[in-house]
């Protein structure tokens, strides 16, 4: 790749960066890398690792076609199946389940141990 490409992907990169998630360091926490790394790619020093645009793709909808050549649709359309109430009803609904769960085994640990 060619050094003016990688700028422009880094300058693509800082922009979603700044409008999404905040500072270098945010984002490098959030990707799993150094924070000189995402300083590197930002401006363009190197290629932009596939975790980084992984994250960008899959949390902030980003698409990564976009992202390296400018082309095409800037956000995913993709609609989600399930929306944020439905998920978190899934989650109160498992917690209670676990919750149950726990009880049955202190049950019978109670009983298992009063058997010996």
């Amino acid at each position: 790749m060619q050094v003016q490409d990688l700028k422009i992907i880094g300058h693509r990169i800082k922009t979603i960066r700044k409008l999404m998630i905040g500072g270098q360091a945010d984002l490098a926490k959030e990707a799993g890398l150094n924070i000189k790394t995402i300083s590197f790619v930002e401006n363009g020093h190197s290629s932009a690792p596939q975790q980084l645009l992984h994250l960008l793709a899959v949390k902030y909808q980003y698409r990564i076609d976009w992202i390296l050549t400018g082309k095409g649709e800037e956000r995913s359309t993709k609609k989600f199946k399930y929306s944020y109430e439905d998920l978190y009803i899934k989650v109160l609904q498992l917690e209670l389940e676990m919750k149950q769960m726990r009880e049955l085994l202190k049950i019978q640990d109670s009983n298992g141990s009063a058997n010996q």
